[in-house]
């Protein structure tokens, strides 16, 4: 068994995958975390150091990622952990969006017939599939 080494290089590569599939910029993790300058998350990024367990414990809250998927080591495989996709993920995003957009409508439809007509919920509907069907291809 090999003792238990977090891999620099990798780590920053992966944070830095992070926050771009998350369209977190380097200026929002320093207004996050309080930091002075911007030059120590760049340092993260490049493998030059890495976050401390309070910063790892904070950007687990900004990110939406466990400690354990923003570290790379020699113990995690990072190719199975990283199989997320953003075009995954982003399409998810978006059908879950169109749902609750959908749903919301529907019951405006039920509730609140002055609030939208048949034909608007059916041309909600057609756009967003058309849509959905773009995004899947």
């Amino acid at each position: 068994m090999n003792y238990p080494i977090i891999n620099l290089k990798m780590t920053g590569n992966n944070l830095k995958e992070i926050c771009q599939d998350r369209n977190i910029s380097v200026k929002d993790i320093q207004a996050f975390l309080g930091l002075s300058c911007v030059h120590t998350v760049y340092k993260w990024f490049r493998g030059e150091s890495l976050p401390s367990i309070d910063h790892l414990y904070a950007l687990q809250e900004l990110m939406n990622v466990s400690m354990s998927e923003m570290i790379v080591g020699n113990l995690n495989n990072s190719e199975s952990r990283r199989t997320r996709s953003p075009k995954n993920v982003n399409t998810l995003l978006n059908s879950m969006c169109w749902i609750y957009n959908a749903f919301e409508l529907m019951i405006l439809y039920f509730y609140k017939p002055n609030g939208i007509t048949k034909e608007g919920l059916l041309r909600y509907f057609m756009y967003y599939s058309k849509i959905m069907e773009l995004q899947v291809t």
